[in-house]
């Protein structure tokens, strides 16, 4: 009989398992040395040394990662910081004018229609604005420059003003329109008066009412605005390539418009009568006429002029330091015909001379001209064109014998 002895068997561990379990075994112990190590750190205020360590590292180094996946590219990042975009500066002008014949501001006649034009660098911006009841426009937005500016209201002259325009608003006085400019041309002469002669004495809503000789726009063309227009009549408007100022009476290069008269020889102390006479090819109503006439102020002297020609006066003037005479007149009721004479001159000469001229002017403030209903009869007229004469004559002297008494 076999006997069998009964032992304790122990069960037989696999290699994986213990090797499992001396590895946590030991994280288990370092895990515990750490803990005191940190206790310690916290107790005395420095790392204890370990295993011949002379300090050990509570930090693991740096390292970059990079999320680049294989066969991809990441884009860069834009390193430049947005500015913002500049807002342009902009300038405004506020401009104030006067206007003639109105009563004071505020007031509805001070509203008006205006021209005003900015020269710049060769440039040239024109606007329309309407003046407010105080005689003030606004320009918005404008480009900051140095300008020459021109402002022209309905039936007034030109003024012209030099101004920078900085960013914001810049106020500039225009100071006073001279007013009587019915045909808008930047001056107030015959063709004014003519146009004025032609719808005088009537108001707005009449057939023939003229609204651009309602100088004073109280809605009627009367003796009011024809004052305005005696007023200022013979100026011109500032011109934006020349003048600064409403200038009446520039000293400027004449030039003759007809061929000139030659007044033949006389004597010192010799008296002349010039008559200046209009003649056309038919008879033509004139309602207005200026003559400009030059001459020699070292032969001759002017002593007086005179018309009957017509009712209204408008310019006499002699100068005989220079040597000429400016002369205008109309007619507000009846209206003259040719032929007729104009003007007669009454000259006294000064000193001895074999020949005389005598010329007629026409610049750009001595303008010779005729007119009918605010048109020229005279200049670049081509049908029925009148003509202007000049006829002297010499005056029989009075010869004075002495008074002898017995």
């Amino acid at each position: 009989m076999i006997k069998r002895s009964h032992s304790h068997t122990r069960s037989a561990t696999s290699p994986i398992v213990a090797a499992t379990f001396s590895r946590l075994n030991c994280y288990a112990r370092t895990s515990v040395v750490l803990l005191i190590l940190l206790s310690a750190t916290a107790i005395f205020g420095s790392t204890p040394t370990l295993f011949g360590q002379s300090e050990m590292q509570t930090s693991l180094p740096a390292k970059t990662i990079s999320t680049q996946l294989p066969g991809s590219t990441i884009p860069s990042m834009p390193t430049d910081v947005p500015t913002a975009v500049p807002v342009p500066e902009v300038a405004a002008l506020s401009g104030r004018i006067r206007l003639e014949g109105r009563s004071s501001t505020p007031n509805e006649q001070w509203k008006t229609s205006l021209q005003v034009r900015l020269f710049a660098k060769q440039t040239e911006q024109v606007y329309a604005p309407v003046s407010s009841t105080e005689g003030i426009f606004v320009l918005d937005n404008l480009k900051p420059d140095a300008y020459v500016i021109a402002v022209q209201g309905r039936k007034t002259l030109q003024r012209i003003a030099k101004r920078t325009l900085s960013p914001g608003e810049t106020e500039v006085d225009f100071g006073l329109l001279p007013t009587g400019d019915a045909v808008d041309d930047n001056r107030i002469d015959v063709q004014d008066f003519s146009l004025l002669a032609h719808g005088y004495g009537l108001c707005n809503g009449a057939t023939d009412f003229i609204d651009m000789t309602d100088f004073n726009d109280d809605g009627c063309t009367d003796h009011n605005d024809f004052m305005l227009l005696q007023k200022n009549f013979g100026m011109i408007g500032d011109d934006a390539n020349e003048s600064d100022s409403v200038s009446k009476d520039p000293l400027r290069t004449l030039e003759p418009i007809e061929e000139p008269e030659i007044i033949a020889s006389s004597k010192q102390g010799e008296q002349i009568m010039v008559s200046i006479r209009i003649d056309g090819t038919v008879p033509t109503q004139i309602d207005a006429g200026a003559i400009y006439l030059a001459f020699d102020p070292d032969q001759l002297r002017a002593l007086s002029v005179t018309s009957n020609a017509f009712g209204v006066l408008l310019s006499n003037h002699i100068d005989n330091k220079i040597g000429r005479i400016d002369f205008a007149a109309g007619a507000l009721d009846t209206v003259p015909q040719t032929p007729l004479t104009m003007v007669n001159i009454l000259f006294e000469v000064v000193t001895d001379f074999d020949d005389s001229t005598l010329k007629l002017i026409q610049s750009d403030l001595r303008r010779t001209d005729i007119a009918y209903q605010g048109h020229s009869l005279y200049a670049g007229a081509t049908e029925n064109a009148l003509s202007i004469e000049i006829h002297e004559t010499v005056l029989a002297q009075e010869i004075f014998l002495p008074f002898i008494i017995d």
